[in-house]
């Protein structure tokens, strides 16, 4: 079974490119500027025109790779609103988008048509984004000797068991063997 996403109008698709584009485009705008600088100040520098012009091709570099991910930022919305259509969204879903800057402004494009105010959009996408990058610097550490494993998040210490020993179908937890009283 193919499933068909929801099209987007071409008047709301263009507002969308503007604003789901919009770091790529200040980034675009903030290219030159280097440039300029060094044209008005040390315009008689050569190492200056040299730093400038690497500083300003890796601000376009930039920008042409986050301008790159539109399709797929529109995808994603796309996929939320077909959620939405079946009564099938909920605000979680956005979580994982809520990492990257530029897929915060599709989290916060679902969660404007979801019908969540403006207060709490910003609040879920923020609380997001903070989770997501305290799990990002998580410390985690394999102790074999203990058989743990222990992740530092923030100020919290969770301890997990390092291995996950399968039941043995002899056990004395066993269902087939609770009924034994043999030694």
């Amino acid at each position: 079974m193919k499933i068909t996403l929801p099209d987007v109008p071409a008047p709301e698709r263009a507002w969308l490119w503007l604003s789901f584009q919009r770091y790529a485009l200040l980034l675009a705008a903030a290219a030159p500027a280097p440039l300029a600088a060094v044209a008005t100040l040390a315009a008689d520098v050569w190492w200056a025109w040299a730093l400038a012009l690497l500083v300003s091709l890796r601000l376009g570099a930039f920008a042409l790779t986050i301008g790159r991910r539109w399709p797929a930022k529109l995808h994603a919305l796309r996929v939320d609103l077909y959620r939405m259509e079946r009564r099938r969204f909920a605000a979680d879903r956005v979580r994982a988008r809520c990492g990257d800057p530029c897929f915060r402004v599709v989290a916060r494009e679902s969660l404007r048509r979801a019908g969540l105010p403006r207060a709490e959009r910003a609040a879920l996408v923020r609380d997001y984004a903070r989770a997501l990058a305290e799990e990002r610097s998580a410390l985690v550490v394999f102790d074999v000797q203990r058989g743990e494993v222990r992740r530092q998040l923030g100020d919290e210490l969770h301890v997990a068991p390092l291995y996950q020993q399968p039941r043995s179908p002899f056990s004395p937890s066993s269902p087939q063997l609770a009924n034994d009283n043999t030694p």
